[in-house]
Order: C-alpha cells, then structure tokens, then sequence
C-alpha cells in the first residue's frame, strides 16, 4: 500500500529519480564520472507536485518500440543488434551494480519500455515511480553473493547457499539446500554451471525455483534486474555474468578495494569506435569485419606511437 501511494505521488518519484541520477554521476569514492554508464532523467526544479512531474527530456526510442519498428519493417541484423546488445548490456549491468551495490536505492520496474537506446548510441532507464532503498546488511549479503560466485574455478556451493539462506529465502519442505545455490546462480551468474543437477530454464521440472515457498520482496525486486539482463543475454546471445560484473563494486563495498574502472580516455575511444562502425558500415558499405580488423590495426598503432599504452590496454 506504501509503495503504490509513492506512485500516484510524483514528488516521492521525482526524489528518488534525482537521488539515483546523482549516485550515478559518482564513482564509489565520490569523485564525478567522465558520464554515467546510464543514463537517467532529472526533475526540473520547481515544476514538480503531488500530480504534476516535469523532468528532463531524452531524446531517443525505447527497447518496445525499436522492437516494434524492426518487426514493422522486416529487418534483421544480427551483427548490429549483438553491438547494440553489448552496449545495452554493459550499461544495465553496471548502473543497476552502482544502485544496488553502491547506493542502495534502485529501480525496482525494469522492462523494455523504461529502458531507451538515445540517439547519440548511450542507455538510458526511465520511469521512477517503483524505487526500493536496501539495507546495508542486504546490500553486504549481495555483494558477498557475487563475490563467492566469481570466477571460473570450484565454487563454495555450502556458502553461496548460507548467504542465500540468511536473506531469507525459503525452501519447502523436500527441497535440497543445493536449491539455493541454484538460484543465486540462476539469477546472477549465467556463465557458471548449476549445481544439484538443476536447470537454468525456470520452466523446466529441475528448475531450482520450483523448491522455493518464498522470497523477501527485496530480494525479487533486485533479482528483477538481473533477469532482465540475462534475458538480454540470452536473445543477443551474448555470454554475460552479473556477478561477475559486479565483483569489483562487491570487493569495495565490502574491503574498501579500489576499483579500476575505464579512464576518459577509454571511454571517448569506445563511443568513437561505435560511431566510426556506424559511418564506414551504413554509409561507405564497409564490412563489420573489416571495420574490426582496422579497429585492431589503429589501437595497436597508437599504442606503439603515443605514449597511451597502458591507457588503450
């Protein structure tokens, strides 16, 4: 009830929509980013009531609606929608790991209408009115879960399941403890295999999700997310692990670990070879291929020439 008064209330939305629109301009040691991996929109100042909400204006098109154009006009690129899969990808991953890991207050209602592809090629996430702040002490267990199941080596299964377990996930009576462990992995690491002989199809009979009476509201809201993501993953065939990309963020949240994150530099490179992709492919009819060979060609280059190696690597 508390929360869908927030709802009908564009002042709680347009407060929580700032708050994570500044958490995202910060890196974890308070210093501002070159941007944000997400980007989100800002209330404007004074222009906000319990039933009125203006906020910034983004322009680009949405994940629907790029879905229903396509359809509309039979196309099919396989090798654009995976470059813009990657992207879309990397920047829900680690937006959503700043929210949960590092903030705590999170989008709670992700789906391919509140997500957009603006026109200069960034992601940005849209429509406030669900917003859940966590706990430090859930925000600590998350971060231990990803932590733990980082890695392509052996896994603690016993203690992915105990941090699982002290969440306050249920299991109903016959089920196997190994269930938990499945559903961590289910939900946050899709490059790993699932332990107990379960299956990461949640349709499917051996579904770890099938021996779980409960989960804490909390909890399901995050692991909205990270669905959402591996779906992503899924349909662009991308091989991707949450949890793996928010290890780093994990380490620092619960050690204090710095974090090396892609410099200025890096970042304008990558914004430039998306451009440069877009340009040579649709409009000099170059092959992606090709544009990837001469990419490679051109960073090691510079990197012989300039004294930006270590920065390019």
């Amino acid at each position: 009830a508390e929360r869908i008064e927030d709802e009908l209330d564009f002042r709680a939305e347009a407060n929580a929509m700032d708050k994570i629109n500044d958490l995202l301009q910060r890196k974890p040691d308070g210093t501002k980013r070159y941007k944000p991996f997400l980007h989100t929109p800002r209330s404007v100042k004074g222009m906000v009531t319990k039933r009125v909400l203006v906020m910034d204006y983004l322009d680009g098109t949405t994940l629907t609606q790029l879905g229903e154009e396509a359809k509309e006009k039979g196309e099919s690129n396989e090798v654009l929608a995976k470059l813009i899969g990657e992207k879309l990808v990397g920047a829900l991953t680690r937006g959503f790991g700043q929210m949960v890991l590092q903030g705590g207050l999170f989008h709670g209602d992700p789906h391919p209408g509140n997500i957009m592809v603006l026109k200069n090629g960034d992601i940005a996430l849209l429509d406030f009115g669900q917003t859940k702040q966590l706990d430090s002490r859930l925000q600590k267990q998350l971060a231990s879960l990803c932590v733990l199941l980082e890695g392509d080596g052996e896994k603690d299964y016993e203690a992915i399941a105990d941090v699982v377990a002290d969440m306050g996930v249920k299991l109903t009576p016959t089920a196997k403890k190994q269930a938990l462990s499945a559903c961590a992995v289910w939900m946050f690491d899709s490059l790993s295999p699932m332990p107990g002989n379960y299956s990461a199809d949640e349709f499917s009979e051996n579904s770890p999700v099938r021996d779980i009476a409960s989960f804490p509201q909390d909890l399901v809201m995050v692991g909205r997310a990270a669905v959402l993501i591996r779906g992503i993953c899924a349909f662009f065939s991308i091989p991707w692990s949450v949890s793996r990309a928010w290890a780093p963020l994990a380490r620092w949240k619960l050690h204090g670990t710095p974090l090396q994150e892609k410099s200025a530099m890096q970042e304008r490179l990558f914004k430039v070879k998306v451009l440069l992709t877009l340009v040579l492919h649709y409009t000099f009819k170059v092959p992606f291929r090709w544009i990837k060979s001469l990419w490679s060609e051109f960073i090691a280059w510079i990197a012989h020439k300039t004294t930006y190696y270590k920065i390019l690597n």
